[in-house]
């Protein structure tokens, strides 16, 4: 009765952890009536004959209330691959999968202990996609900016040296004007608000199959993959345009990627038709 607790509180502690930013009070609450629901039922088996009982022949026998963690637990499996799903589909890719590759473990231990006839083989399932998932979540913390969300400036140095040379098309950098000027004359709050608001207008016109980092400051870089040059104009001019619509601003340098140039040379180009944008931006107020 133990372990039938344990599961589906198990499987709960997993949608808690995979919607961490994602998480109201209500949704809470709600999330955690079918474990306290399964958690009384197991409770009134300890009193009751009416949730398992011994036969004449000293077997256990089950009655139907005695499947409700399994129902239970089978609810917060559907919920896990849901919100896998919606993961991949909103870029996270590598979370995703290894969602998936996590279920499907699950599966496995189900599987086993239903055709072996075995206890415990769930548990352990669920128990290692728990360690494995609080480990990533852990790699993802020192991989991005704790400010904006996007990645940081250490993962852009790793990432450019192995990402498939031929899948990348671009590299462009941004560099929002007047920050400065924000902090000193309105704080730093309406600093950091400048800049989640310049960061979210960029990321929300990106295309999936781009990677966009917080080099420090104010400044960023998005890595263009698998993606033709006509597009990634059109995604800076709808960056420019977007821009347009909020109260800052920020000027940006593209360059294409080229196999006989460095990652660091294409990375100056791209500061310095960056720095070009500023200077036409500062000459035209």
């Amino acid at each position: 009765m133990i372990g039938f607790v344990l599961r589906v509180y198990l499987l709960l502690s997993s949608v808690f952890i995979l919607e961490r930013d994602n998480m109201s009070a209500r949704k809470k609450i709600l999330l955690f009536i079918p474990a306290t629901l399964n958690a009384v039922v197991m409770l009134y088996a300890l009193f009751t004959d009416n949730v398992f009982y011994i036969d004449a022949h000293n077997i256990l026998c089950r009655k139907l209330l005695s499947f409700t963690p399994h129902v239970l637990s089978l609810i917060y499996f559907f919920v896990v691959l849901c919100i896998a799903i919606r993961r991949k589909s909103l870029g996270y890719k590598e979370e995703g999968e290894m969602l998936f590759v996590t279920l499907a473990g699950i599966t496995v231990g189900v599987t086993a202990e239903v055709v072996l006839e075995t206890r415990g083989i769930f548990l352990s399932a669920v128990s290692l996609m728990l360690s494995f998932y609080y480990l990533y979540i852990h790699l993802e913390h020192f991989k991005r900016d704790n400010l904006t969300g996007v990645l940081n400036r250490m993962s852009f140095f790793a990432d450019i040296k192995r990402f498939p040379k031929d899948s990348i098309t671009a590299l462009c950098e941004f560099d929002m004007n007047n920050l400065k000027l924000i902090n000193d004359t309105k704080g730093h709050s309406e600093g950091d608000r400048a800049i989640i608001t310049v960061c979210s207008t960029i990321q929300n016109a990106l295309p999936r199959s781009c990677f966009m980092y917080r080099m420090g400051g104010d400044e960023f870089v998005v890595v263009f993959c698998n993606t033709d040059l006509k597009t990634v104009e059109k995604v800076m001019q709808k960056i420019r345009s977007d821009m347009a619509k909020t109260e800052f601003s920020t000027a940006m340098g593209m360059a294409a990627w080229d196999p006989d140039m460095s990652s660091a040379e294409i990375y100056n180009l791209a500061d310095k038709r960056m720095y070009d944008d500023k200077l036409r931006m500062k000459a035209a107020l």
